[in-house]
């Protein structure tokens, strides 16, 4: 189907620069076209900022005013799974209450964070990749393990991978769907199919172990060794990943060929929204 293949050619190149267009024009027409992800990312983080701030000024019903007066809004984490982390990540980028960000596993649908750094700490924990890659058609000869789907999202092309505040992870032998809880409902050929050949137990406590270990140094302030301690707890089942090809391929272009390139998606059709839900605070 001509759709899925614009909505998937982007991760398969195997060359930076083509894959950068490629993923640059995957925006412009999933905008253009009025594709539903793309026009829900700004409800989605603006149904969420309205949420966070009914909590914070108490806005709330009586039956839960005391739990939300016990909060402490001025260091909050948004965390979120698929389009749910993609909007967590949008909706750190705006509001000055976010200190951190987790995306589980979710691709960018921000148009906003193309090219462009989160400016928070924040973490992508991933499914296996390269798996993916390999069933949408991908070079099989290739090692695709040093270029993920979200690589060009989240840090400025010039200085991809070098924040100590960017933390990108892929778990191994897991499918997208398993980067839940769901991972557990499932048994024999139908949870590899589904989920990915990890094992349930060991993926739940992969990820309550790097969210509460994240979360713990960057809303809590803890001395933890974050994420070194949790690296070396699940080393045979996670894989630490930099988005240092990136900054590697940006720095070997000249000038003229940088400038050749599209600036990327239209960023004030996501920022508009922002605005208006600002507004009404």
């Amino acid at each position: 189907m001509e759709d899925g293949k614009i909505a998937m050619d982007h991760m398969i190149a195997a060359e930076m620069t083509e894959r950068r267009q490629r993923e640059a024009r995957h925006f412009e027409k999933s905008i253009s076209r009025n594709v539903r992800l793309y026009r829900s990312v700004a409800i989605w983080r603006d149904d969420t900022l309205f949420v966070k701030n009914a909590l914070k000024t108490g806005r709330v019903e009586a039956e839960i005013a005391e739990i939300a007066a016990a909060g402490d809004f001025s260091k909050v984490g948004h965390t979120g799974m698929s389009f749910g982390g993609s909007t967590a990540a949008s909706l750190c980028y705006v509001d000055t209450d976010c200190a951190a960000a987790i995306n589980l596993d979710g691709s960018n649908f921000d148009p906003q964070l193309f090219n462009r750094n989160v400016g928070k700490p924040f973490m992508m924990l991933m499914h296996d990749w390269p798996n993916l890659y390999k069933q949408l058609g991908a070079d099989k000869n290739i090692d695709w393990s040093d270029i993920s789907y979200t690589d060009f999202s989240y840090e400025e092309h010039a200085r991809a991978g070098t924040s100590d505040k960017i933390y990108r992870l892929r778990v191994k032998n897991v499918a997208h769907q398993g980067v839940t809880d769901l991972i557990m409902a499932a048994r024999g050929p139908v949870k590899s199919l589904l989920y990915g050949s990890v094992d349930a137990a060991t993926m739940m406590a992969i990820v309550n172990d790097f969210v509460l270990g994240f979360m713990d140094k960057h809303l809590r302030g803890l001395d933890n060794n974050f994420p070194q301690a949790q690296f070396a707890e699940h080393s045979a089942d996670v894989v630490p990943h930099k988005a240092v090809k990136v900054r590697e391929w940006w720095k070997g272009l000249s000038a003229s060929e940088q400038a050749e390139l599209p600036e990327g998606p239209n960023r004030r059709q996501v920022s508009a929204g922002n605005q208006g839900a600002q507004a009404a605070w």
